[in-house]
């Protein structure tokens, strides 16, 4: 794998984005760990210390696909769910559906040929006017991939729209994103068969963790 990780039983590496970084939590003695403190929570009043490997991006060749949910807080959290593998070692890499790094790949994944490597690199920076700035790159060699819709080019993909929410106007993406995962469920269905293969050597997946904190919700 492209992030220098060697796994020799070959079960799948659970990786997450947060703070413009591809994030694994590992033990506090891996080489390179950075320790933070997770936000407050009934068992953890003060915050847990976790220890994590962060790297800037994460490559290689994308087998399946799909949707995953669960309860967290009394809420129902989606995400989407990426097997990538290479060279022998397998990772799941978890995007919160919704969220600006979702948004990003799910605009670019038409145009990305899943037969070869992909490199996914987020990024979450502070602009010269103080704006922040979230989302990721897709790259296939030296090859920056294009969303398929954008502004200027929008096609038949639904636009936000300002609603009114408690005297405020915030942006509505829901018929986007709606439009945005159809499209994924037909990519995905392609992939499935290749899935199978790998799943039979690798074993199943076990639950990854979960955050409060991975991504902002728009």
């Amino acid at each position: 794998m492209a992030r220098g990780t060697n796994n020799d039983k070959g079960s799948a590496t659970y990786l997450r984005i947060a703070d413009g970084k591809i994030v694994e939590e590992v033990d506090k003695n891996t080489i390179g760990a950075v320790s933070r403190t997770t936000k407050p929570s009934d068992e953890h009043p003060e915050g847990r210390e976790v220890w994590e490997r962060r790297d800037s991006y994460l490559e290689g060749v994308v087998t399946s696909m799909w949707r995953k949910e669960r309860e967290y807080k009394g809420d129902i959290n989606r995400s989407l769910v990426l097997r990538i593998s290479d060279v022998g070692e397998n990772c799941q890499l978890e995007i919160k559906e919704g969220g600006r790094y979702w948004s990003s790949f799910m605009l670019r994944l038409p145009n990305m040929d899943l037969t070869k490597p992909i490199r996914i690199a987020p990024y979450d920076f502070t602009d010269k006017e103080g704006k922040r700035v979230i989302g990721l790159n897709v790259f296939q060699g030296d090859v920056k991939v294009a969303p398929k819709w954008d502004k200027n080019n929008p096609g038949d993909l639904p636009q936000g729209r300002k609603v009114r929410v408690n005297g405020k106007d915030v942006w509505d993406f829901e018929e986007r994103d709606q439009y945005l995962i159809k499209v994924m469920e037909k990519i995905a269905a392609g992939l499935k068969e290749k899935d199978n293969a790998i799943a039979a050597t690798s074993g199943e997946p076990v639950a990854s963790k979960v955050d409060d904190d991975d991504d902002l919700p728009f």
